[in-house]
């Protein structure tokens, strides 16, 4: 309390007491049939002659004693004359007047001891405001930086709890700034409530946690699979073992698939292109994964053979693999039975991994097809053979030699039985070559190569398909399985071989008869009781869509991905035409 407060409360109940000093004595004046005393006391030149008159022992007694040691302030009698009358009349009204009295005495040398007097007796609280003044209050026009400060809202979060709960994950960025020191409970809560991956430490604070006893491995917290590749190749140099681990492994393999807009399955080179990446990666893995590296590995063989760009020693790493196939040589896993800990399993799905590429299943087809290419102008099998089973790959070996006319074909036989050659001599093969062109536009010349054996006589047809009558129709998409019974060929031309049954030739054959212009063919080779297919799409359309105020709104592409004019859209039974715009 400030100077002038504690004056103005003194001086209010100054008046106060003494106005019931005043009322008091008048009341007892007025009971006294006799007041000439009070009247010689006030008068008496010698007070001292005085108070002799009065009977020592009565209350009149100590009170003119009192007042008269108050007012000469003669302090020691005071005391001692207050202190007798308090023993003889312990509930004296007069008494408590002079104690007042006194106080207010008192207040000009010790004005803290008159004040705490005063609300002693009083029971003064002193807590009401003043009428008037509540609606008169100030407010500063600025907050005071010191309580709006980031450091002041920060210690306020972590004062009211021994962990990072008060703290949400967007301000985990700034606070990480000042390289707090956390404990593993602290951490361990940060790392799971992170939903960025640009946090500054970040993969130090990973790496401290997956040393701790608590971690589960990485994959425990979502942010582990935010990572960056440039992050987790971070974790890997810190952590080289956490390679191990499929979460990782999967992670880092989903960090090398192509953009977005980049299309594996309508590209080749960004098919390739990410096949190279995986495939550098695949190589690193321990014998755990051998199941996703002989998966890479097989469509990486299987785009070089679109290619036509065979590697060999691609192909041996494949086979190098151990896998549960039916031809591959028994002693190779009694030689190695540590590799053989983790055979690969080639029907595994991975797409939640390369979202594109199917399971294999068997790979039969694949290393045959190989080894076909590769034994054509090797002397004998020396290369596959710790791989291959012996029996099996004699006959691929004669097979390649025989079907490609290298030597004659009675020095191969004897690597076949009697049946073995006889059916393959009798086999019929009208096979597409597997790297003709896969998609067509509008002004390319369609010309497809052919692997024919045993076909004497091949008839070629060609069949144009009313794409929108087969939609409407059935549904679905166009395949090789189409019903083409009772339907007229656009074209046919018939072809005759006098090659030996036993070889393999191969024929280019241009197709004309498609023209440049958008639509779909079915190709058909027909010949010695079989067939083979092949469906012919020149241009696509594309459509771009947005929900607008009146509905759905739909923009037909043409290749170039600009609108195309003149279009309708079929949806059920309903037919939409475009306007001007496309």
């Amino acid at each position: 309390m400030n100077k002038i407060g504690s004056s103005w409360i003194c001086c209010r109940w100054i008046t106060s007491l003494c106005a019931l000093i005043i009322v008091s004595q008048s009341s007892w004046l007025r009971a006294q049939q006799d007041v000439g005393f009070i009247e010689d006391f006030a008068l008496a030149s010698d007070r001292e002659k005085t108070l002799n008159l009065l009977i020592p022992g009565t209350e009149d007694y100590y009170y003119y004693h009192a007042l008269h040691f108050q007012n000469e302030r003669k302090l020691k009698e005071l005391n001692r004359i207050l202190g007798e009358w308090k023993n003889r009349f312990r509930n004296s009204g007069k008494r408590k007047q002079v104690e007042n009295r006194e106080a207010l005495f008192l207040y000009s040398d010790d004005p803290e001891v008159t004040l705490a007097y005063l609300r002693r007796e009083m029971g003064l609280t002193l807590n009401h405001q003043q009428e008037g003044k509540a609606r008169e209050a100030k407010y500063p026009s600025a907050l005071d930086p010191r309580f709006i400060a980031w450091e002041s809202f920060l210690d306020d979060a972590l004062g009211r709890s021994s962990a990072l709960q008060n703290l949400h994950p967007s301000a985990f960025y700034r606070f990480l700034e000042g390289e707090p020191k956390l404990s593993t409970s602290e951490l361990r809560d940060l790392l799971a409530r992170s939903t960025t991956p640009d946090l500054p430490r970040l993969i130090s604070l990973i790496h401290t946690d997956l040393k701790s006893k608590e971690s589960k491995g990485f994959g425990e917290f979502r942010i582990h699979r935010l990572l960056t590749k440039t992050q987790l190749e971070e974790l890997l140099v810190l952590k080289a073992d956490v390679i191990n681990s499929a979460a990782f492994v999967e992670t880092y393999m989903n960090r090398l698939l192509p953009n977005a807009d980049e299309s594996m399955a309508a590209s080749r080179p960004v098919r390739e292109a990410y096949l190279t990446r995986a495939e550098k990666f695949v190589t690193l893995l321990p014998p755990s994964f051998n199941s996703l590296k002989a998966h890479i590995l097989y469509q990486r063989l299987i785009h070089d053979r679109v290619q036509g760009e065979e590697n060999e020693k691609r192909f041996l790493d494949y086979l190098s693999l151990p896998r549960n196939v039916s031809y591959l040589n028994p002693k190779w896993r009694e030689k190695e039975p540590e590799l053989w800990r983790y055979p690969a399993d080639l029907g595994r799905d991975y797409r939640k991994v390369t979202t594109f590429f199917p399971a294999q299943g068997g790979d039969e087809a694949l290393v045959k097809s190989y080894l076909l290419k590769f034994l054509k102008d090797d002397r004998d099998t020396s290369k596959f053979a710790p791989y291959l089973g012996g029996s099996w790959l004699k006959r691929v070996f004669a097979e390649t030699k025989i079907t490609h006319g290298i030597g004659k074909p009675s020095d191969w036989a004897a690597l076949l039985s009697p049946s073995e050659f006889q059916a393959l001599k009798d086999r019929v093969e009208i096979e597409f070559d597997r790297t003709n062109q896969e998609t067509y536009a509008i002004e390319d010349e369609v010309i497809l190569k052919m692997h024919l054996k045993n076909v004497p006589k091949l008839i070629v047809k060609v069949f144009e398909i009313n794409t929108l009558n087969y939609y409407r129709s059935l549904g679905n998409e166009v395949s090789t399985d189409i019903d083409l019974d009772g339907l007229v060929a656009n074209f046919r031309e018939s072809h005759e071989f006098d090659a030996a049954p036993q070889l393999k030739i191969e024929k280019e054959f241009k197709l004309a008869a498609i023209p440049n212009r958008r639509g779909l063919w079915v190709v058909e080779f027909i010949g010695g009781g079989k067939s083979s297919r092949a469906i012919i799409r020149k241009g696509a359309l594309g459509l771009i869509n947005r929900t607008v105020s009146l509905g759905e709104l739909v923009t037909i592409l043409d290749e170039a991905n600009q609108p195309l004019k003149g279009t309708a859209l079929w949806v059920g039974k309903n037919q939409y035409k475009s306007d001007k715009s496309g």
